[in-house]
This record gives C-alpha cells, structure tokens and sequence, in this order.
C-alpha cells in the first residue's frame, strides 16, 4: 500500500459523519465532566439584618460618683 492509498483512507475516515459526530459528542462529554470536576459552590453569604435591629444599644451611662456635698445631703434627709 503506497502513502498516498493510505493518505485517501485515512481522510475518508476522518470526513465521515459518523466518525465526525461522535468526536464532537465525545469531546462535550469530556468538557462536561471537566466543568462538573472542578466546580465548587460559593460559600453562603450571611444574610444582613436590618441596620435598626443591628445598630449597637446604647450603653447605661456609668453610675454618677457622689461628692461629699450630696453624701452629706443625703444623709441629712
């Protein structure tokens, strides 16, 4: 068999349909099992509550330090 009798064949092969549609089937087949390879979800994200409900309370102000005036006020009553 001479190159060019083997050359025709082999391009026969390739052109024909079935041989055709079967490799694209075969390569979306691969890129399909790719994609589901190396997917990965994206973590869930906290959801945000209202900025009412979030906002810091105000904090009780610091019992007031009682001089020597208002004791001895108090201690007259």
């Amino acid at each position: 068999m001479k190159f060019q009798e083997f050359l025709q064949i082999v391009l026969q092969i390739l052109t024909n349909w079935f041989v055709l549609g079967t490799l694209i089937a075969m390569l979306l087949i691969i890129a399909f099992a790719n994609y589901v390879i190396r997917y990965k979800k994206k973590p869930k994200k906290k959801k945000k509550k209202n900025l009412a409900e979030a906002a810091p309370k105000p904090k009780k102000p610091a019992p007031a330090e009682t001089t020597e005036n208002e004791e001895s006020e108090e201690e007259k009553e």
